[in-house]
C-alpha cells in the first residue's frame, strides 16, 4: 500500500452506539487517499465486531488495534500514532464525524498554504461545527469567525493571544507527531493533551484556517465520555499537572489572558488538596516567582472549591508524592493488530507482543 495523504486516528472505548458516525462520514468522502486507524481501548461492547465488519466491506484501508485493558484516551493515541502511515494525521473522536468534503478541503489548503515545504510549520488547524450546524467557538470579541481566513502562529499565541480555547480539528504532519509529547497517567486517568500541544510551540507554528471539516457532537446521541456523572473529581492529577504547566511554562503570556492564570492558581490548590499534595509540595512544584505569587493568590479560591467538592461527596484518591510515579499507563494486555485485508494491503492480522513497549511519559 502506497503512503496515504492522511491518516484518521480514532481512539475508542465502548462507543459502538456512535462509532458509526466516524465510519459513515469517511464513506461519504470523495477522495480515498486516506486510511482509518482505530485503537480499541479495551471495549466490552460490540466495537470489535463492528470494526471487523467495516474492515471487510470498506473500500479504504482500516487498521485496528485491540487490547484487553482500558488505559485511557491518551495512551490509546500514543499506541495509534505508532501505526499511522499517512503524510498527515487527523485525530477524530469516536463520537464525532467529518464533513462530507473534509478530505477535499484538507487537500485544497495543503496546496493553498504550501505547508508541505514549510519546515517551521507542523500542521493545519480547521474549525468544527456542532450537530446543529453552528460554528464551534468564538473569538474574544464575540465574533464566530477569525479576523483573517488563515492565521499562522504558535498554539500558545492562538490560546493566549486570541483566546482560541474551543474545539478544533488538527491535521498534523505525521513526521512531527512523535515530537508532541502526550504524557500518560496510570489508572486510565487522562492527562490533558493541551500540555503536549503547547510544548510543540517551542519548535513549530501551525496554520489556523477559518473553515470547518469536523462535526463535534455535544448533545445528540447521549452524553460524551467526558460528561459522565461521577462522584469522583474529574482527572485530579491531570488537572493538577495542567495547571502546573500553565503556571510554569506559559507564565510569559499572563498579561494577555490573566484569567486563565488566576484559574490555574486556584485549580492547582483545589486539585492538590484532593490528591493529598501539601501546600509545601505545591509550592516546590512551581518554578518561578510569578507562578508562586499567582498560586498564593488562588489559595482561598482553591480551598473553597475543594470544600465545595467534599460537601457534594466528590473525592479523589491520594497521589504518590513523586510526580514521576503517576505514569505512564499500564502496558497493553493481549494486543492484537488487524491490518487492512489483502485486497487493500498484503499484510495479515497478527498478534503483536512486541507492541508492549514502554509508553511515552511526561
Amino acid at each position: 500500500m502506497t503512503r496515504p495523504a492522511l491518516s484518521v486516528l480514532t481512539p475508542t472505548y465502548n462507543r459502538a452506539h456512535v462509532l458509526h458516525r466516524a465510519y459513515d462520514s469517511l464513506n461519504r468522502q470523495n477522495s480515498r487517499d486516506f486510511e482509518w486507524v482505530v485503537v480499541d481501548d479495551g471495549s466490552t461492547d460490540d466495537t470489535p465486531a463492528l470494526l471487523a465488519r467495516w474492515q471487510s466491506e470498506a473500500d479504504f484501508p482500516i487498521t485496528w488495534l485491540r487490547y484487553d485493558n482500558n488505559r485511557g484516551q491518551i495512551p490509546a493515541v500514543n499506541e495509534g500514532r505508532k501505526l499511522v502511515k499517512g503524510e498527515y494525521t487527523l485525530k477524530l473522536d469516536s463520537d464525532d464525524a467529518l464533513l462530507d468534503d473534509a478530505m477535499d478541503v484538507i487537500e485544497e489548503w495543503r496546496i493553498k498554504t504550501g505547508i508541505d515545504t514549510k519546515q517551521d510549520t507542523c500542521g493545519l488547524v480547521f474549525r468544527c461545527l456542532d450537530e446543529f450546524g453552528r460554528i464551534v467557538g468564538k473569538m474574544e470579541n464575540g465574533e464566530p469567525h477569525y479576523p483573517d481566513e488563515t492565521m499562522i502562529m504558535s498554539t500558545r499565541e492562538a490560546r493566549y493571544g486570541f483566546g482560541m480555547i474551543f474545539d478544533k480539528a488538527h491535521v498534523q504532519k505525521t513526521e512531527t507527531l512523535s515530537l508532541t509529547r502526550y504524557g500518560e497517567l496510570d489508572c486510565s486517568e487522562n492527562l490533558p493533551p493541551s500540555i503536549g500541544a503547547n510544548r510543540i510551540s517551542d519548535y513549530y507554528k501551525v496554520i489556523y484556517i477559518d473553515r470547518p471539516i469536523r462535526i463535534y457532537f455535544r448533545h445528540y446521541g447521549g452524553a460524551r465520555l467526558s460528561d459522565k456523572p461521577t462522584k469522583h473529581v474529574k482527572t485530579p492529577r491531570g488537572n493538577y499537572l495542567r495547571a502546573l504547566a500553565v503556571l510554569n511554562e506559559d507564565i510569559d503570556w499572563f498579561w494577555k489572558r490573566p484569567k486563565i492564570f488566576l484559574n490555574a492558581g486556584r485549580k492547582m490548590t483545589r486539585m492538590g488538596l484532593h490528591i493529598d499534595r501539601s501546600p509545601r509540595q505545591q509550592f516546590k512544584d512551581l518554578s518561578n516567582g510569578r507562578a508562586r505569587l499567582l498560586w498564593a493568590l488562588g489559595i482561598v479560591g482553591g480551598c473553597t472549591g475543594y470544600l465545595r467538592d467534599r460537601l457534594r461527596g466528590r473525592t479523589a484518591p491520594a497521589a504518590a508524592p513523586d510526580i514521576s510515579a503517576w505514569g505512564p499507563a499500564a502496558l497493553p494486555e493481549n494486543p492484537v493488530l488487524h491490518p487492512p485485508p489483502g485486497r487493500l494491503c498484503k499484510q495479515e492480522p497478527q498478534a503483536i507482543a512486541d507492541l508492549q513497549t514502554t509508553p511515552r511519559s511526561e
